[in-house]
């Protein structure tokens, strides 16, 4: 599941976001999580990028416990603000339910 989602960070998404997308998907590349959670974290009521993140660590439970539930509502919101790989997240998701 790790590399399903994974992948879609390599997706294009005019979603207009604060974060950068490179910097964050070579920290998760590199296992660097918490760096990448705390790059997150002050804009993650607002970035589709960083929801998309947090989603991430929920379905995979780094840096936070496996939550299905809240991994849905950050692709939800994320897919919401226009975010690509959000949007085939939430498929993917509601396809392997």
């Amino acid at each position: 599941m790790i590399s399903l989602v994974f992948y879609h960070f390599f997706c294009v998404s005019p979603a207009i976001t604060q974060v950068n997308e490179d910097e964050i998907r070579d920290l998760i590349a590199s296992s660097k999580f918490k760096h990448a959670y705390d790059i997150i974290l002050p804009v993650i009521e607002t970035d589709p990028v960083a929801m998309y993140v947090m989603a991430f660590f929920f379905a995979n439970g780094i840096l936070v416990s496996k939550d299905r539930a809240k991994e849905r509502d950050f692709l939800l919101e994320s897919a919401n603000k226009g975010y690509a790989p959000a949007m085939i997240g939430l498929a993917n998701f509601y396809l392997l339910e």
